[in-house]
């Protein structure tokens, strides 16, 4: 009985010893949590796009180096109290009007110009809206079969979520804008 405890023990230590840091196994299970959704959403990976297939390792390659150097970083005394009080800061009530203000209508352009506002508005949500679509695609969540000639289905996490006329306007735009941005 106590080999059976302490092999148990001695196992659960071996686990926490084979990553550095607490922080490193959170990082290695949240990539392992996208592989996982991945592995599902393509149904074994059988619907890949091998266009993509090197963004979805890259960028699962990525995540895990920078939140590792992120971790590594913020385990240094200065820095913990520098993320200790930034997370204070990000609590605070103004924070999220700030974060509206500057990150969603662009507030602080507003007085450099109608145009200039307009562009960074463009820009920015261009941006964001591109990752809504971008990552899922990347990640294998997300994507587009023509099963009768003239129509899309739009297949999310391996259901048929809709089936819509290729040359309607719910067709036209997903697809133009992730194959030819330079139309416009």
């Amino acid at each position: 009985m106590a080999q059976t405890a302490a092999a148990t023990h001695k196992d659960k230590r071996s686990l926490n010893r084979a990553f550095a840091s607490h922080f490193a196994k959170s990082v290695f299970l949240t990539v392992l949590g996208l592989f996982i959704l991945s592995l599902i959403a393509t149904r074994m990976f059988t619907h890949v796009d091998l266009n993509l297939y090197g963004y979805m390792v890259g960028t699962l390659v990525f995540i895990g180096g920078f939140f590792y150097r992120f971790i590594a970083w913020g385990e240094r005394p200065p820095t913990k109290i520098f993320i200790k009080k930034g997370l204070k800061l990000l609590c605070r009530r103004e924070t999220a009007v700030t974060a509206v203000d500057h990150l969603a209508v662009y507030r602080f352009i507003w007085n450099r110009g109608l145009y200039r506002w307009t562009q960074h508005l463009l820009i920015g949500w261009g941006c964001i809206l591109s990752c809504f679509v971008t990552f899922p695609l990347v990640f294998g969540w997300m994507y587009f079969t023509m099963p009768e000639n003239g129509y899309y289905t739009i297949v999310a996490l391996g259901i048929n979520v809709m089936t819509i006329k290729a040359e309607g306007i719910i067709g036209f735009y997903p697809i133009t804008l992730l194959t030819s941005p330079f139309l416009w």
